[in-house]
């Protein structure tokens, strides 16, 4: 059996092959892409007809020879063969979930429908039956078959009141076009079936993993091969497909709304999550009460909060980020240089798309989020309040006492809550008393970090001695190297 590694190996290996093959012989690798697609259809359909195929088989022979009806029933044959049809067709009936969210309908909010009606007919672009929105700052959409592996999808369009906030109406749309575009006519009829075969794959074997029966088991072997497979053979045509549909979304609006749409959601989501969402939850740490974030959070959005070094940085920070091979989506470099609009700054807008599609509504949508929120996090926030005076209460006590007298759990709990509790307050010699006295690869693992966020070398050898030492300490290990080496500027080491 392969390992983590080989397997990665091995799917990498077969991305870079696809992609030197859709480079060099873009006809051919268009036609094994095709193919490939079609296997899975074939091995569904195959096994479905044989098991038509065997129960007309058996019927007919029940039927012509009574000693052989008389045989399945008395060697229970029958119900052996009737329980394997059932459950093969179980497993291939696969049963998905719609997403689930604050629903939007067209009565209630026309501008945002009256916008979706036109991108949907210039594209061409199937119907979408339902559009729900998410606190997240992202747009998707996620089709559910409804006839399990046989098809029939439910079209949703999710879109983030986050994102909404972050971008005007126009660039809203080009997100829009994009996400309309990977379905449309106008994409491409082949690279949009093998988009959509892409994620029915996908559903189709997180579907599986759910059912626990032989039909499912023996469907899982053979799409636990295929699906990677198949995704990572599809990933040059997967990756392409996202420059199309950015092409289409520029078409659609603008390039200079399609590049600053970019831009603002792969660099201002970040700035709001360490300027706004940080503080918002670290408030849990001192008042009991829960707060509610989205009228905060618009309030936050509308003061344009970001400096201009700031933006500069955070920008830089994405536009130096490489294509990797984890995800179809290119690095917002090459989406950038692909749309040939330049390099804008993150910039947020005067009118927001939340503002102007969901119009007088949106402070009572705003509400619900906040209700919501409070329904569903409220006792998470007074469980860390509690947690967060526990602590104190306890560093407190464990402060008065003499070094000397503490014991080694009293020490080690000394070093955390001060890394945790007092922020003006440097815990690396807590840790590096409490490891001289108590061998510990927690210890090296904790001094390591610290050492490493001060960019001091040597916390990568207390890092590797605590992973040497503690195995389930390697993922965590190898992240805080990565990010190490990455900030020295050394992406071999990295």
């Amino acid at each position: 059996m392969k390992t983590t590694t080989e397997r990665r190996e091995h799917l990498e290996a077969l991305i870079c092959r696809a992609e030197r093959e859709a480079l060099q012989r873009p006809e051919l690798y268009r036609a094994k892409v095709g193919l490939m697609a079609l296997l899975g259809y074939l091995v569904i359909f195959g096994v479905l007809f044989t098991l038509l195929a065997l129960s007309v088989g058996i019927g007919w022979a029940a039927l012509a020879s009574t000693t052989f009806a008389i045989l399945l029933l008395k060697k229970k044959l029958i119900f052996v063969i009737l329980g394997m049809i059932y459950v093969l067709l179980r497993a291939l009936w696969v049963k998905f979930e719609a997403p689930d969210g604050y629903r939007l309908t067209a009565k209630q909010y026309p501008q945002l429908f009256d916008r979706l009606k036109t991108l949907s007919r210039q594209l061409r672009a199937p119907r979408i039956h339902q559009v729900i929105l998410t606190p997240e700052a992202n747009a998707a959409i996620v089709q559910t078959p409804r006839l399990g592996v046989f098809g029939f999808p439910k079209n949703t369009l999710i879109l983030g009141l986050e994102l909404l906030m972050s971008l005007t109406p126009a660039q809203a749309e080009a997100v829009v076009a994009h996400e309309l575009g990977h379905l449309s006519a106008a994409h491409g009829r082949f690279g949009g079936w093998i988009y959509r075969v892409r994620l029915g794959w996908q559903r189709i074997v997180e579907g599986l993993e759910q059912q626990q029966n032989i039909g499912a088991s023996l469907m899982r072997r053979f799409f636990d091969w295929y699906a990677p497979t198949f995704a990572a053979y599809s990933f040059a045509l997967a990756r392409s497909n996202e420059f199309a549909a950015d092409a289409v979304a520029a078409q659609l609006t603008s390039r200079a709304d399609a590049a600053q749409a970019l831009v603002n959601s792969y660099v201002v989501s970040d700035l709001v999550s360490e300027r706004f969402w940080a503080p918002f939850f670290q408030q849990a740490d001192c008042n009991e009460q829960p707060a509610a974030p989205f009228g905060p959070l618009r309030d936050f959005l509308s003061q344009a909060p970001f400096a201009a070094d700031e933006l500069q940085r955070k920008s830089a920070e994405a536009l130096a980020i490489a294509t990797g091979h984890y995800d179809t989506h290119p690095a917002l470099n090459d989406r950038l240089q692909a749309l040939q609009a330049g390099t804008p700054l993150p910039k947020l807008p005067a009118l927001s798309a939340a503002q102007a599609w969901l119009g007088e509504r949106l402070p009572s949508v705003l509400a619900d989020f906040d209700r919501l929120w409070l329904q569903r996090h409220g006792e998470n926030w007074r469980e860390r309040f509690r947690y967060c005076r526990q602590g104190r209460e306890q560093l407190a006590e464990l402060a008065q006492l003499p070094a000397e007298q503490l014991s080694a759990e009293q020490h080690w709990r000394l070093a955390m809550l001060t890394e945790e509790f007092m922020p003006d307050t440097d815990p690396l010699p807590l840790f590096q008393r409490y490891r001289a006295a108590h061998p510990d690869a927690n210890a090296d693992f904790v001094i390591g970090r610290l050492l490493l966020k001060r960019g001091d070398p040597a916390g990568a050898d207390s890092i590797q001695a605590a992973m040497q030492a503690k195995p389930e300490l390697a993922i965590d290990g190898c992240r805080w190297l990565e990010y190490f080496h990455r900030s020295r500027g050394d992406a071999g080491a990295a």
